[in-house]
């Protein structure tokens, strides 16, 4: 079976369970958009997809993901540098130490700050 025919028998599940296909396509790979029941827009291949209407919605759209794997990868610099606490030298390593946790804060929360604006929006 090819991937045309796996396409096909996804729409039409989908269809089976009540959803409606939609005139757009998949941004990715071009196939045709289903919308479930629940309001969620889907692609048979790729599974959940977000329509924007702008280039502004879809620069949100694509950033949140974003600003998530900032923050993951912020929080594992910041446990690094929490081994750190306590086994500075001097007290200028100490002050490069708690500047360097509180700037990854900062950066924390202003990422969490602009993932509830946009979704405030939504």
């Amino acid at each position: 079976m090819g991937k045309d025919d796996d396409v096909v028998k996804k729409g039409a599940e989908l269809l089976r369970q009540g959803a409606t296909m939609l005139q757009e396509s998949c941004p990715i790979c071009g196939s045709p958009l289903y919308k479930l029941k629940s309001g969620d827009i889907v692609c048979p291949i790729h599974g959940k997809v977000a329509i924007v209407s702008n280039e502004s919605e879809a620069i949100e759209e694509s950033s949140a993901p974003l600003f998530v794997r900032i923050e993951e990868k912020i929080l594992k610099q910041l446990d690094v540098l929490s081994e750190d606490i306590g086994k500075t030298s001097s007290y200028e390593d100490d002050v490069k130490l708690s500047m360097a946790i509180g700037g990854w804060l900062e950066v924390i929360e202003k990422l969490r700050f602009l993932r509830k604006e946009s979704k405030e929006k939504d």
